[in-house]
């Protein structure tokens, strides 16, 4: 029977670390506070993030080989060094842009107010909040606006009629993202 290494155990545990307090810590701190626009729209521009964790991998794998042996480290082994740090930071991609949305919600930088309008057509059971921008249809959204608003002691959003405005107010953290204290 063959050993198992320490460092395959310790890279095992590593990996399945990440995975769980993705899945059971950032996840649903996520998916209570974020409006599904604001995760879209910042996943659109995260990318910035990733080539950060990519260079901080690349670095972390082009120092430890160079700590381990240096008369290996040519021009090719560097160019598979790079593939794996992109492979790995494609990899963590999802858990990088949790981790993001995690600390912006435990920075906050200011409060934004948004004023939506209702509409509200009950022959066809509609019931969105339109910005000018985009709307806000799925009952999970409106859910966590309605939660919010009741939390604050406001009027709960579907007490609102056709063509009434609301303000709903969203905390807008470090980096720019808006969510629901």
């Amino acid at each position: 029977m063959k050993k198992i290494s320490t460092f395959q155990i310790v890279n095992f545990i590593f990996w399945t670390a990440l995975v769980l307090l993705n899945w059971f810590y950032f996840k649903p701190v996520i998916q209570n506070k974020y409006l599904d626009s604001d995760i879209i729209a910042f996943k659109d521009v995260s990318w910035k993030y990733s080539i950060v964790v990519f260079l901080l991998i690349l670095v972390f794998l082009v120092g430890y080989f160079y700590k381990v042996d240096k008369e290996k480290l040519n021009v090719r082994n560097i160019g598979l060094l790079i593939l794996l740090a992109l492979f790995i930071s494609f990899l963590l991609k999802t858990f990088t842009d949790n981790f993001m949305l995690y600390i912006n919600t435990k920075i906050d930088y200011k409060n934004t107010t948004i004023a939506y309008k209702v509409i509200e057509n009950k022959e066809n059971k509609v019931f969105e909040l339109y910005d000018n921008k985009s709307f806000i249809s799925h009952d999970d959204e409106l859910n966590k606006i309605n939660k919010y608003r009741i939390d604050t002691k406001s009027k709960s959003l579907f007490e609102y009629k056709n063509n009434d405005t609301i303000h709903v107010s969203f905390n807008r953290g470090i980096i720019g993202v808006n969510f629901i204290k």
